[in-house]
């Protein structure tokens, strides 16, 4: 997020940290919208690489359980 707010940082920071909006500034409340709008997105994206994490997983798991069938001793 800080990468986005490199210009006015403060003014960016205070309206993203307290949802507040400065009546001086009408654009502030759709830039509210957007942060909020980011912020939801990046929450969707980490909850989809860890799910994509956990099935690599499993997946994994499943096909060391199917080779060890297959190959109940070690061969060296």
């Amino acid at each position: 997020m800080r990468a986005l707010c490199a210009g006015n940082t403060k003014l960016y920071l205070s309206i993203f940290q307290t949802g507040d909006v400065d009546a001086a500034n009408p654009g502030a409340q759709q830039l509210n919208s957007v942060y909020g709008l980011i912020g939801n997105i990046q929450a969707l994206l980490k909850m989809a690489v860890e799910n994509a994490k956990q099935e690599e997983r499993q997946q994994m798991q499943k096909c060391k359980i199917k080779t060890a069938s297959h190959f109940p001793e070690k061969m060296y």
